[in-house]
């Protein structure tokens, strides 16, 4: 068995941004590149996925500042302390509503306030697990940090589009070593820069599906790959890092995969047992899939635009590493 050193967060965190047109005069943000007087209207939102961790009741961050192009984005009104592990299953988090002008700008990005929540209590970014104690997710000496997405946003003239900003706790959120079992950790300010993906809305699906047998494989979850991306002994050595999503299996077997863009995946199942001694749960294996999927662990799913694809399966014996 292998010790997982970070949470399985799909806490593919997701900002959602909708670009609509605007008839009467607006208030510029100063963001314009272009110098244009067109506009189009953005709200965002964050979404999550749930933790694979028993013993986490909540995944608290402290937003205090939504920037774009380094630049405050104006519908974001005051500092927010948010429960992301509570915004599953497309459920999500109002974060403002704002115009910008039309052109091209370089990213958005979140600040996070480590020191203090929204009320002025420490800490400003931690779990809270079931036993009702804080872990500061902010590393010592750091107040804040800026969790940017490197991917250019086009606002249109006069067109509506909405993007998916996919921060991923599940590869940002580590185990605290340093600490006592079962503490908790950002990545370093380097590293979280590579968990953000972002997609356009209106281009995506998720794929959905129930998996049989997942009850006597402990805590399952699903991982969606870039088709012909993922190598078993590489991607459990690295804890499944070049997954684009996860998502856990639910104690009915059910699981949804979301924000992914049109294109083939690979899906795989991974098996996970809790630590008796806590800590990071331990990676059992990857699962053979049945119902003549595939026994090496892989099975492959179309997604459309606007679609939920639909993978049923069974779930078989743990494969070697």
């Amino acid at each position: 068995m292998k010790r997982v050193f970070w949470r399985v967060f799909t806490l593919p965190l997701c900002l959602t941004v909708w670009l609509g047109t605007h008839a009467c005069k607006v208030e510029s943000d100063g963001l314009s590149p272009t110098g244009t007087s067109s506009t189009g209207r953005v709200a965002i939102e964050l979404t999550d996925a749930p933790i694979d961790d028993a013993s986490v009741r909540s995944v608290f961050v402290t937003v205090t500042e939504v920037n774009v192009d380094g630049k405050p984005f104006s519908g974001f009104t005051g500092k927010k302390t948010i429960d992301v592990l509570a915004l599953q299953n497309g459920r999500v988090e109002g974060l403002g509503v704002a115009n910008l002008e039309a052109g091209t700008y370089s990213n958005v990005s979140l600040v996070l306030d480590y020191a203090t929540d929204a009320n002025g209590n420490a800490p400003g970014c931690y779990v809270l697990t079931t036993d009702n104690q804080k872990h500061n997710l902010g590393a010592s000496g750091v107040q804040r940090v800026e969790v940017k997405s490197n991917q250019a946003l086009q606002v249109a003239e006069k067109s509506e589009q909405t993007l998916v900003m996919d921060f991923d706790l599940r590869k940002a959120v580590k185990d605290n070593n340093g600490n006592s079992p079962g503490g908790y950790i950002f990545a370093g300010e380097s590293e979280l820069q590579s968990t953000v993906r972002v997609v356009n809305k209106n281009r995506v699906g998720s794929i959905v599906g129930k998996s049989t047998n997942s009850g006597s494989n402990g805590r399952v979850v699903v991982y969606a790959y870039k088709k012909g991306q993922f190598n078993r002994s590489a991607e459990s050595a690295n804890q499944f890092a070049n997954a684009v999503n996860s998502a856990t299996v639910d104690a009915s077997g059910n699981y949804k995969l979301s924000f992914l863009e049109e294109g083939d995946y690979d899906i795989c199942f991974a098996s996970y047992q809790q630590n008796p001694n806590g800590g990071s749960a331990v990676l059992r294996g990857v699962l053979s899939l049945g119902g003549g999927l595939s026994l090496n662990g892989v099975s492959s799913v179309s997604v459309k635009a606007n679609t939920e694809a639909r993978l049923d399966v069974t779930l078989g014996g743990l494969l070697s590493l």
